[in-house]
Formats: C-alpha cells, structure tokens, sequence
C-alpha cells in the first residue's frame, strides 16, 4: 500500500479503526501503520533539477528531526527517508531530538 503515491482503500471495520488514531494524531495514523516505511515514491522533482550536475565532493552533514508525540511509524518514515534519499556519502548521523513527548511508545522504541 501507498507505493509511487497510490491511494490506500480501507475496509468498512478498518474505517473504525482509522477514526479512533486520527483523533489521537490529528492525521490517518491507520493508513501511515499500512504503508510501508521505506516505501518508493515518484520524482516530483521539476525536469531541471533531475538532469542537475551536483559536486560528488562536499561536506558531510547531521540531519537534525526534531519531534514530539509523533507517530511512531511517520517518525520512522522520516528517517528511512533521509537515510535513502541522501546519498550515503553526505549524511554523518541523523539526530532525533524530542520535544518533551508523553506517548509512552516514544519511550519504549527510542
């Protein structure tokens, strides 16, 4: 579900569910749980930016995702984004700062 941007359908009973994490999250936490967390997605780049020349030769960089009460999968995706989407050679350490969260998952996992 949700790979190159496809829609995800949903069950009558998977509706249910889906109402009771948006009201906890404020988005489809249900639909983020479906999807997968190194999922592909389309270039949306605009045309000049995907024929580019970049330097392969710069410096390297901390990614700094500051978060709180995030969804534990959307956090997830996050990372997995910058981590596959970045060459490998430019990313020296992804840095997750929590902005005083109470969701206890947050605690468990990080």
């Amino acid at each position: 579900p949700g790979e190159q941007g496809a829609a995800v359908i949903l069950t009558p009973s998977e509706e249910k569910q889906k109402d009771t994490l948006y009201k906890t999250n404020g988005f489809n936490a249900f639909v983020s749980d479906k999807i997968s967390l190194q999922r592909s997605l389309k270039d949306i780049r605009h045309a000049d930016c995907v024929h580019k020349k970049y330097l392969y030769i710069l410096p390297n960089a901390s990614v700094v995702i500051p978060f709180h009460n995030e969804h534990w999968s959307t956090l997830l995706r996050t990372v997995y984004s910058v981590l596959n989407r970045s060459p490998k050679h430019l990313i020296h350490e992804v840095i997750l700062v929590d902005d005083f969260s109470n969701k206890v998952c947050l605690f468990v996992h990080i």
